[in-house]
């Protein structure tokens, strides 16, 4: 991590045109020439080489270990989760952090992530891992809440990421690593290249390209679910033989099949006085995984009749009579229940009736697929009029595309197809379920200029802008097989069988559909050096959001030189987050663990839903929604002594009428007035229902600090740099929302405490990192209601060692996690329910050590 000074901007030297026209910004100031240094708010600038110290090749697990105040987990079992993995900074969820590429924002991706690990469960934010690494110049990390200078989600903070603008050269790189236990595998590939754009033999600007490949294989850090190992025990042929072993359900890292990246960073001059620049990308990842395992004796809408008592049995004939269907009967086998193999025999046998028992007879795990593809393209014109005003027109356009599938699965509607009626064991078990496409448009001005008023030590630095994005959410719906009797015209819903695929059930074109959304903003925001002790900013900004509303918000902020060593600086804000337009229309349907109707834990259904789409009278206090808020304060020191230097900054964040999932609830038979109340989606038996609100309040306090220290030796030169953070968030008001909510997914899933200590060294060719300690402080994990466990701290250790040969070739040899240090395990229910031996969402991970080897090449 680099306390950086003033940074040249675009590749050029100092002194050049475009230099002189467009000095770089440092998020969190508009003024030319504001440094980390002398920030007013807390900035992080992490180079290239920090985040290639880490020996991980994606930026957001990148980001985690050299911000402690970022928190980024695997996510096993999360359905687009996994595809898109959320970002957290100061404990907030991942869609109130602003993304930011070039001092630009970033479109959001597609994918909801309605299962994240309890904070981020129904977050919306941008895709951070679309950008190669290899393309990064360095990441600049805003922690503080700014709304008012760069619009909604910046309320925890931002990211801004800075492309590499080198005219010349470049540099290939290779990676591979594997995991201690022999699983895991990655390899990837990047290289970036530099060239100088001319005109008439002069230099007049550059294009920088960058590309990346990647594949990672899936771990395993499972054991054998209880209910599964008792129906292998019964050792009955006809289930023993088609139960999976040795797993029949997986807990770790998904697979990623592949992943393509490719970013772009142009810019050339027109003039002395303007540059046209230009941010195309494109990326392209596949993600697989398996879901929750489906018992062939209790999966509601499947196998389940009376529960404990029987199988269910489909009735196909032209005119179904429920008092003429056999029974299949659930009998002992050693102390589990199994189906009848003579019943079973008779069932399959008349080929009016059917039982998926005879296409799965030990049960199945879903397989869950996808594919999330990602274009953009930004670009516009900047420079100086007539010497005095700044300006910046932009234009971007972002797509992302979250393209879903499943194998290994059944709509179980599709039995009663004309296809399949007459041969309903062929019926298919692969489909494509849908895709989730988001799709944003940004207009923008920036002016800014330094007005000398006479009053202050410095030339006032006044900015405005306007601002015009168009939003729009997409539900594009699956194959026809996948969602087939979606209405209750020519299915089984009746006899009580699911609808759609089963664990991420098909969009049908009954809830497909586009939803767009406008909105406009305009800002001010001044900052000047009142005194040459004392810095002051401001900054006001109003927006505008169709079917959402109006918000005003402002900042100020000050910094103030106490001595030639020590710096003292504070902020206060409001700021705000309009819902999305994917929170505001997704319907989705997910299997959780929890509680079902006859009080047991077991796998339910959950389903998301509108709170248009909510009965009239169901819930009488469900609304629609509304922009979240925030109000911020912070207040730190910095500290320069010889040769250490140190910042300390606390901030209390209060948000209100925050946005997040409800609690599931079972489906009500009456209204409050007593008056029944019809299911019109056809949900399978046992479904709970939950939707977005303004749910809570939440209050959030902490402490971050940043030390460094370099030192020259004999040997060579060490810099050590610890970087901490202490996070407590409380929440201050509850609506539709469990205790087990309120803990797990706000105020204890994160540790409130972590730190990372760094030593690098550098020693003649050699590079070090030797070694790096992550702490990370106590956290809580609810799987289900009644599945709680408490997990203790650790520490882990980073190593790694590289040598420069000096001709361009750079080595490198590591290990994260160099002493393999797992999680506690989790208590036994959770461990017998679920195979799942440690925490979902551990901080660090659950799958050991990983150790990895790096060739780099630079031209």
């Amino acid at each position: 991590m680099v306390l950086a000074g003033a940074l040249p901007a675009l590749g050029q030297e100092e002194g050049s045109s475009i230099a002189e026209v467009e000095e770089m910004r440092l998020i969190g100031s508009r003024a030319p020439d504001r440094s980390v240094a002398d920030s007013p708010v807390p900035v992080d600038v992490i180079g290239e080489g920090d985040l290639a110290d880490t020996g991980l090749t994606d930026l957001s697990s990148q980001l985690s270990v050299t911000v402690p105040s970022i928190n980024v987990n695997d996510q096993p079992i999360s359905d687009l989760a996994s595809l898109v993995r959320p970002v957290n900074l100061r404990g907030l969820p991942a869609d109130s952090t602003l993304l930011l590429v070039n001092g630009k924002r970033r479109h959001r991706s597609s994918a909801i992530t309605f299962w994240g690990g309890g904070i981020n469960d129904g977050a919306h934010g941008a895709d951070l891992s679309t950008i190669p690494f290899i393309a990064l110049k360095r990441v600049e990390v805003l922690r503080d809440g700014a709304s008012a200078q760069y619009g909604s989600d910046a309320v925890a903070g931002i990211l801004n990421l800075v492309l590499d603008d080198s005219a010349e050269g470049g540099r290939v790189e290779v990676r591979w690593g594997q995991y201690y236990e022999g699983d895991g595998g990655t390899h990837a590939i990047a290289a970036n290249t530099g060239m100088s754009l001319k005109r008439n033999g002069e230099q007049m600007g550059f294009a920088n390209f960058s590309v990346e490949y990647g594949e990672s294989q899936s771990t395993i850090r499972s054991v054998q679910r209880a209910d599964a190992q008792a129906l292998i025990d019964a050792d009955r042929d006809h289930i023993s033989p088609f139960v999976r072993t040795p797993l029949v359900q997986i807990w770790g890292k998904p697979d990623t099949d592949h992943e393509f990246k490719f970013m772009g960073n142009l810019g050339m001059s027109l003039s002395d006085d303007s540059e046209l620049y230009l941010v195309p990308g494109f990326a392209q990842r596949k993600v697989e995984q398996g879901l929750y395992y489906r018992n062939p004796t209790s999966r509601a809408g499947i196998f389940r009749g009376i529960p404990g008592r029987t199988v269910k049995v489909a009735d196909l004939r032209d005119n179904p009579d429920p008092d003429t269907v056999p029974v299949v009967r659930l009998i002992d086998a050693g102390g589990v229940l199994v189906p009848d193999p003579d019943d079973l025999a008779a069932v399959a046998a008349d080929p009016g009736f059917f039982t998926f028992n005879q296409v799965f007879p030990g049960g199945f795990t879903p397989k869950w697929g996808g594919i999330a593809t990602d274009a953009s393209l930004a670009g516009g014109l900047r420079g100086e009029l007539e010497g005095v005003w700044y300006y910046d027109i932009s234009a971007s356009i972002g797509r992302h595309e979250s393209e879903m599938y499943m194998w290994n699965n059944l709509n179980p509607q599709i039995v009663a197809h004309p296809d399949f009626r007459d041969d309903p064991e062929s019926i298919p078990t692969s489909y494509q379920v849908g895709d989730n496409v988001e799709t944003d448009y940004i207009i923008g001005l920036d002016l800014s200029r330094p007005v000398d008023i006479g009053m202050f030590s410095s030339p006032l630095n006044v900015a405005v802008g306007l601002e015009y994005r168009v939003e729009e959410f997409e539900l594009e719906p699956g194959e026809e097989y996948a969602w087939w009797a979606d209405t209750r015209e020519g299915g089984l819903v009746d006899q009580g069988f699911g609808v759609r695929t089963n664990g991420y059930p098909a969009y049908s074109p009954v809830i497909s559909g586009v939803n767009d959304r406008g909105s406009y903003a305009a800002y001010l925001d001044v900052e000047a050096d009142v005194t040459e002790e004392l810095l002051v900013g401001a900054a006001v900004r109003y927006e505008r959001y169709e079917q959402v509303g109006n918000t005003l918000n402002g900042k100020l902020a000050l910094r103030w030189k106490a001595t030639g060593n020590m710096a003292l600086r504070g902020s206060v804000s409001t700021g705000f987050r309009a819902p999305t337009l994917g929170q505001a229309s997704v319907r989705n349907v997910s299997s959780l663990f929890g509680e079902l109707e006859d009080g047991s834990v077991g796998l339910y259904d959950s389903a998301t839903v509108p709170v248009s789409f909510l009965p009239e009278g169901a819930f009488p206090d469900a609304r629609p929604l509304e922009p979240e808020t925030s109000t911020s304060v912070s207040a730190g020191v910095s500290l320069n002594l010889d040769r250490l230097s140190l910042t300390l900054d606390y901030y209390r964040i209060l948000f209100e009428d925050r946005l997040s999932l409800t609690s599931d609830f079972f489906w009500p038979e009456t209204d409050s007035e007593g008056n029944p109340v019809p299911n019109p989606y056809n949900y399978t038996e046992g479904t709970k229902v939950r939707w977005f609100a303004n749910n809570f309040d939440t209050i959030t306090q902490g402490v971050d600090l940043v030390a460094n220290y370099p030192l020259n030796h004999s040997l060579g030169s060490t810099r050590l740099t610890l970087a901490a953070n202490y996070n407590a968030t409380k929440v201050d008001r509850v609506g539709r929302f469990s205790d087990q909510r309120r803990v797990d997914k706000l105020e204890k899933s994160l540790p409130e405490f972590r730190f990372t200590l760094t030593a690098t060294h550098d020693l003649g060719p050699w590079h070090l990192v030797l070694p790096r300690l992550r702490y990370y402080g106590d956290w809580i994990e609810y799987v289900a209601e009644y599945y709680y466990n408490s997990y203790g701290d650790r520490v882990v250790m980073d190593v790694e060692a590289g040598y420069d040969f000096r001709n361009g070739m750079h080595l490198v040899a590591g290990a994260s996690n160099l002493l393999d240090t797992y999680p506690r395990r989790s208590n036994s229910a959770t461990i017998d329910a679920m195979g799942a031996p440690y925490p979902e969402y551990s901080p660090f991970g659950f799958s050991g050590g990983f150790y990895y080897l790096k060739a780099v090449y630079n031209f």
